[in-house]
């Protein structure tokens, strides 16, 4: 009898052994925003027509090519928030380099005056 170990999704998904880093979670994570309806983020990525380019979506080891592992403290961020994940357009940011290109529909001087 086979178990789950044994599978070939699972031998594939290990082979590279970065599938427990973060690295991989993130590229996971970036997938199903883009592709999964389901998930509540999906209106924000995939239902506004973000996409993981080709390359990226097909292969980890891509993505890891052209992004290296992801720093300590940094997350995916996109430079052009209406453009799709794919080289030229990502970067490994933090929170606050990540807020600072944020599309929001009000500016900072406004909310600082509401809350205030």
């Amino acid at each position: 009898m086979a178990t789950v170990a044994d599978t070939p999704f699972r031998k594939k998904r290990e082979s590279h052994g970065y599938w427990r880093s973060p690295t991989y979670r993130t590229w996971e994570k970036m997938k199903q925003r883009c592709q999964n309806p389901n998930l509540r983020a999906y209106r924000w990525y995939g239902g506004r027509g973000i996409k993981v380019c080709d390359r990226w979506r097909e292969s980890f080891l891509a993505f890891l090519e052209d992004m290296g592992e992801c720093p300590r403290g940094k997350t995916i961020d996109r430079l052009d928030n209406d453009g799709d994940y794919e080289p030229g357009n990502c970067r490994w940011a933090t929170w606050e380099e990540q807020r600072e290109s944020q599309r929001a529909p009000y500016s900072l001087e406004f909310l600082m005056s509401i809350v205030h």
